[in-house]
């Protein structure tokens, strides 16, 4: 069975070489746009973005969304675009006919020609979504133009389309299901321990001044004052400074990032009972959703310590597996698109051709990047992640470092201002330094301006002869980027986190870098941090053991 549209493409296939370019930058722009469609969460919101997308390649009256039944091969309408009677009287009829299934299983997008019955003048056109060889449905539009006026270019387009939306829209429903899930799991947690555990939980609420205005009994029997004397009282006035201290960051970080869950070691002043105790603390807001003060529940881990470990490690696997899918998504789904492209397009100029393999070797490598990574964390949660200490030469390894990154420091013109005497000398693994160091010059390039200034330099660091041991090198990294907060400086050192959640701003990269960073220079004895203003730059330090 030959679609109109397949027709049509081998009709004008050779009539718009000359437009080549502009249709290209129109392939890069709808690629771009359906790219985006991967962090939307919603399929409602999926659909509707894919009309605005389909809006820019063909007219049409109307559209919809057919969607595979998982578990058996029949269709249903999940959303639909401007449906009338009539329209809905042309997708029955199209239901009927078969060809949705033909179509998806064709994975070809196709122009079906009107049914005589309809009295439509226009055919209809159909999109087969899948991910990989899954089905998940196909996007019916009714168009407004005739078949002789769809192109090879818009073929193209409507392809890409298809294919980004087909994953999209089943991101979304995975999520949708998960969310499900994980609300019904949430009531049911929250009911339980509602129910069985609050009794034996403090409680206490804080103001903005840091006074108590909610003790109760639990918070007596745990932490010890009572309630006539905890209530109006500061906390500083009423525990020692060790707690204190901890409260102190506690709610900082609690008010600037909504909840914050620590745990502390805690001496009862009455019983004298030291223990190992949770806080949980969450903002306080008005009905104006102004922040008040926050509240924070008490729990003594004695008996429960256990248990809690084995549920964040639960916890920690479901966001990994769910980090990790979607990072390993991203590259692998533009390099089937990109390898699909060179695959259908005969004609593709060298240029052209050129610059879809720089893509998908940039993707590529990124995956590679991911799965190296990954391999790392795998062998330094297994105790595997061995290293071969020797005496380094400071200047080498950033030479070997800056050979790596050289390409991505020309593509933006970055300058680099280099102080070393030339023999500075650390106990380190060569191979992990330059690690450290290609993760620390590369991020400094990515966020730095075109022709930035990129400065290393070293300083000795003489031991102090009680708690350092041995002499340090501390070499520091220094960017004209955009900075980093101060509340943000730890945070940049954990498991996937990165400063921006904006699809259109996020930097490239899986958020575990610096984290990888950390992990290898305190396996050398060594501490790594960060000082930073926002537009400001940022330096990274970290220090490793000199034999000076």
């Amino acid at each position: 069975m030959k679609t109109l549209l397949q027709e049509n493409y081998t009709r004008s296939n050779g009539e718009g070489q000359a437009d080549f370019q502009n249709n290209f930058e129109e392939y890069k722009h709808i690629f771009q746009e359906t790219r985006r469609l991967g962090d939307i969460h919603q399929v409602d919101k999926v659909f509707k973005c894919v009309i605005k997308i389909l809006q820019q390649v063909v007219e049409f009256s109307g559209a919809a969304f057919i969607e595979k039944e998982k578990f058996a091969d029949h269709y249903h309408l999940k959303n639909e675009y401007k449906l009338n009677s009539k329209l809905d009287k042309h997708l029955r009829w199209l239901e009927r006919s078969g060809y949705l299934k033909w179509v998806s299983e064709s994975d070809t997008v196709s122009l079906i020609p009107p049914d005589d019955e309809i009295a439509s003048n226009h055919p209809l056109l159909i999109i087969p979504l899948l991910t990989g060889k899954k089905i998940i449905g196909a996007l019916v539009v009714f168009l407004k133009i005739n078949s002789k006026d769809i192109t090879s270019n818009n073929s193209d387009l409507l392809t890409l389309i298809g294919s980004q939306a087909g994953v999209a829209f089943e991101n979304a429903r995975l999520y949708e299901e998960m969310a499900t899930k994980s609300h019904v799991l949430s009531s049911m947690k929250s009911f339980m321990e509602n129910s069985i555990e609050s009794v034996g939980d403090g409680i206490i609420a804080i103001d903005l001044d840091k006074k108590i205005s909610l003790f109760n009994s639990a918070a007596v029997e745990i932490l010890g004052p009572q309630h006539d004397t905890a209530i109006g009282l500061r906390y500083n006035e009423l525990f020692d400074q060790e707690f204190v201290d901890f409260l102190d960051q506690l709610f900082d970080l609690t008010l600037t990032k909504g909840e914050n869950r620590d745990e502390f070691s805690y001496r009862n002043p009455i019983s004298k009972k030291r223990f190992l105790m949770e806080i949980y603390a969450t903002i306080l807001k008005n009905d104006e959703g102004e922040k008040i003060g926050a509240i924070a529940v008490c729990r003594d881990l004695t008996e429960q310590q256990e248990l809690t470990q084995l549920r964040q490690l639960d916890q920690l696997k479901d966001e990994f597996i769910s980090t990790v899918s979607h990072e390993l998504r991203t590259p692998l789904t533009s390099i089937k698109s990109f390898t699909g492209i060179l695959k259908d397009l005969e004609n593709c100029d060298a240029k052209s051709q050129r610059e879809f393999l720089d893509i998908i070797d940039k993707e590529s490598d990124r995956l590679i990047q991911l799965i190296e990574e990954l391999l790392d964390i795998s062998k330094i949660n297994r105790g595997e992640f061995n290293s071969e200490i020797g005496f380094i030469n400071i200047k080498a390894v950033f030479k070997k470092s800056l050979f790596v990154l050289q390409a991505v420091a020309g593509a933006k013109r970055i300058n680099f201002e280099a102080d070393f005497n030339g023999n500075e000398i650390v106990l380190s693994d060569e191979k992990r330094l330059i690690q450290v160091f290609v993760n620390l010059i590369g991020n400094a390039i990515k966020f730095s301006p075109d022709g930035g200034i990129i400065k290393i330099w070293t300083e000795k660091i003489k031991s102090n002869g009680m708690k350092d041991k041995c002499n340090y090198l501390k070499i520091s990294i220094k960017d004209e980027g955009i900075g980093i907060p101060k509340e943000s400086r730890t945070i940049v050192f954990e498991k996937f986190k990165q400063l921006r959640d904006d699809p259109s701003t996020k930097p490239s990269g899986s958020g575990l870098g610096l984290w990888l960073c950390k992990k290898i220079i305190e396996e050398h004895e060594g501490t790594i941090w960060v000082e930073s203003e926002p537009n400001k730059g940022s330096t990274f330090i970290f220090t490793l053991p000199n034999p000076d």
